[in-house]
């Protein structure tokens, strides 16, 4: 295939290469309103061809902004339904890898990763292995203490990002780039990877903010929350009145027995129980579910488990203090066999139970 054209918008910025038999061309904007500076920049660049002249439309899936991704895929997706041509998918994280191929050592791993918010990382890995970008891993996403963690498994690596991260490790800033955005497409033309415009889905990788999340519980992930996580807690909690503050959090963070255990589907944070342990005794301090994955049985997944941890280290009485009006949560804990040690007509309603 000779005539391309490939659109990237799934960044702050926006890159199109166009490919034809005379000439290629490149645009590289570094900031871009999408909606807005789309189309303009393509008549620009087009000048003089037209849409049905291609061959192939190239379009980059995500991760990254969810409406850059959206608008992306609906105008490449109109091109090639309109014209009849296939269309070849790409993620942020290959044109990313071919962007810093330059900076790439012999045998190196690539670690592509993007800012995905909350506290959390985009990521995938590659090699090139004769001048072919081969992935290593699949797309994913995890919080910035877990992907830490991860990196910390690699030892001949590359961490190259499309923006700064905060991160302990090495990260080598690299602007997604149009011509590398050409060399990911006609990779994936060479191994004959094309799609008709109803094939094509959007690699979002975790909900957007205030997505309905359809939880499966055995797919969470209930794993410990540091305070690198406090932002994306809080993000989550002040979903609800009684939240506390980034200060309480950083506070929090600060007790030696304090803990906070939170709940991850599919990349998103759902939940998080917070407790503190001070001997055999345990405190609950809050339970949280998002409203996004509200009567899903989230909480009752959350209590269930830290019984059982507290179980097996040894754990001997757990206490709760809940508002009398959350009469929810106060059922709740009653099914878990908590005593109300309390009359209920009172503010606050502390339940006890001995494991």
């Amino acid at each position: 295939m000779k005539n391309i054209l490939c659109i990237n918008s799934v960044g702050v910025g926006m890159q199109i290469a166009v490919q034809n038999e005379k000439q290629t061309k490149f645009l590289n904007l570094p900031f871009a309103k999408h909606s807005e500076t789309l189309f303009p920049n393509l008549e620009d660049v087009l000048k003089g061809q037209k849409l049905s002249d291609f061959d192939c439309f190239g379009v980059v899936v995500g991760p990254g902004s969810f409406t850059g991704i959206r608008i992306g895929l609906s105008v490449v997706k109109t091109f090639a339904f309109v014209n009849k041509k296939p269309i070849v998918c790409v993620n942020a994280f290959e044109v990313l890898a071919w962007s810093a191929k330059d900076a790439i050592k012999k045998e190196q791993t690539i670690v592509a990763a993007m800012n995905a918010g909350a506290e959390q990382v985009y990521f995938q890995t590659f090699q090139f292995v004769k001048e072919k970008l081969v992935k290593t891993t699949e797309p994913a996403v995890e919080t910035i203490k877990h992907f830490e963690d991860f990196l910390k498994t690699l030892k001949n690596k590359i961490v190259i990002s499309d923006a700064k991260l905060e991160l302990k490790s090495k990260v080598c800033v690299v602007p997604f780039d149009a011509k590398a955005l050409l060399c990911a497409v006609k990779q994936h033309i060479e191994a004959g990877d094309l799609n008709k415009s109803g094939q094509i889905e959007p690699l979002y990788l975790r909900l957007s903010q205030g997505e309905v999340c359809q939880v499966k519980l055995d797919k969470i992930d209930f794993v410990p929350a540091g305070k690198t996580e406090k932002m994306a807690l809080f993000s989550v909690d002040s979903q609800f009145d009684d939240f506390w503050s980034t200060q309480d959090w950083e506070t929090n963070f600060k007790n030696k027995n304090f803990v906070c255990k939170q709940a991850i589907f599919s990349g998103t944070l759902v939940g998080f129980v917070a407790y503190s342990i001070d001997d055999k005794t345990a405190e609950i301090l809050k339970v949280v579910v998002s409203k996004s994955a509200k009567n899903q049985g989230v909480a009752k997944f959350m209590i269930d488990s830290i019984l059982n941890e507290f179980e097996k280290i040894g754990v001997k009485r757990v206490f709760v203090k809940i508002d009398s009006n959350n009469i929810a949560a106060l059922n709740l804990f009653l099914k878990f066999g908590f005593d109300n040690k309390k009359d209920s007509k009172t503010d606050v309603v502390l339940l006890k139970k001995n494991i």
